[in-house]
């Protein structure tokens, strides 16, 4: 049962937050926007990052997506001194960082910055972390040269869009009704949430030369050659952690799990094969959704191939091949999953890879 109190955790985690489980509150951080500044509020506010910090001191983070709401709290809580190197503020254009300077009472903050923003903002006097997409986007040389240039403590690598399909719905009849479509990527931001995928710059290094390593094992042909031997490797080297469910690892959760201790959960699975697919140039996304014929959330792949998408459920194929089953799941359409995305980025998979392929040959 979750214990939050103030009205504006309980805005971000629903209405009834007693209904949301651990893995949820511990894994996923919203923008903290704050609901009502009055002292009350701040006061439970404060009782909220306690209790939320004490749940787990290694998942615990607290995530601004908006610099006003940054001060706010920063001025009623010391937020800064209390979870110390557990403060992220994003920061996405220089009117963003001049307003932040402005207020003179931040001591122990991590800036996040798009690595495309890096050397345009060139923030030098504060702790950095750079948000990337794909460790695609990030060779090792380049990491390098930037940490020479900028104090660089950490990178945030894929960020999962965890928008619904309800939300983005609702956000679409608010900018027509009160034109805010001029702001869509600021406003989507603060709707977004934030996870555990959290490296440090050793801890990067360590999963890129994983990933090549993994490569030149495989010997790829070309991209679909590499998408299978990718997916088939993963599918096989990786067991589902059910332990790890219990005790929601952060691990599992993000890179570490899979790629270095073998054991992980959906998440960890999808990130893993979306981020190697990334080195040989298949473009993947990461989807959740609930289920069609199973309880509970889910958390998957749609890959592109030859110009259509297609799901690819690594977790499933891992769970098939542990059990002596055989895989189900591999490049198939929305009708061949047990569950149904709700996920704002989602594409609709019409048809099987394989029946396509199996056409052409005919």
């Amino acid at each position: 049962m979750v214990l939050i109190k103030s009205k504006t955790f309980q805005d971000y985690y629903g209405t009834n937050p007693d209904e949301y489980d651990e893995y949820y509150i511990k894994f996923i951080h919203h923008n903290v926007d704050v609901s009502d500044e009055s002292r009350e509020e701040y006061l439970k506010i404060s009782e909220d990052f306690n209790y939320l910090y004490n749940l787990d001191k290694d998942a615990f983070l607290i995530y601004f997506s908006d610099v006003e709401n940054y001060i706010k709290i920063s001025s009623n809580i010391d937020i800064e001194n209390l979870y110390n190197g557990k403060v992220y503020l994003r920061i996405r254009n220089m009117d963003e960082y001049k307003k932040f300077l402005r207020y003179n009472h931040f001591t122990n903050i991590k800036l996040i910055v798009d690595i495309s923003d890096i050397e345009q903002l060139n923030i030098k006097d504060f702790d950095l972390t750079i948000q990337i997409d794909k460790v695609s986007e990030l060779k090792e040389y380049r990491l390098n040269e930037l940490v020479k240039n900028y104090k660089i403590k950490e990178i945030l690598l894929g960020q999962i869009p965890y928008l619904s399909k309800e939300d983005m719905y609702l956000y679409e009849i608010m900018s027509k009704m009160y034109g805010i479509e001029s702001s869509r990527k600021l406003e989507l931001e603060k709707l977004n949430k934030i996870t555990n995928d959290i490296y440090t710059i050793d801890e990067y290094k360590r999963i890129i030369h994983k990933f090549h390593e993994i490569l030149n094992q495989l010997s790829i042909q070309d991209k679909i050659d590499g998408f299978y031997k990718i997916f088939d490797y993963i599918s096989n080297s990786v067991s589902y952690d059910d332990d790890g469910i219990e005790l929601t690892l952060i691990s599992n959760q993000n890179l570490i799990g899979p790629v270095f201790n073998e054991k992980s959960v959906c998440e960890g699975y999808s990130k893993f094969l979306q981020q190697m697919l990334s080195l040989i140039d298949v473009e993947s996304i990461v989807v959740q959704g609930g289920g069609r014929k199973e309880e509970g959330g889910h958390v998957w792949n749609q890959v592109l191939i030859d110009g259509k998408w297609y799901n690819a459920d690594v977790t499933a194929a891992s769970y098939s091949i542990h059990h002596g089953e055989s895989v189900k799941t591999c490049l198939v359409s929305d009708n061949h999953l047990l569950y149904k995305t709700n996920s704002s980025i989602s594409h609709i998979c019409n048809e099987d890879y394989e029946i396509r392929i199996n056409e052409k040959s005919r």
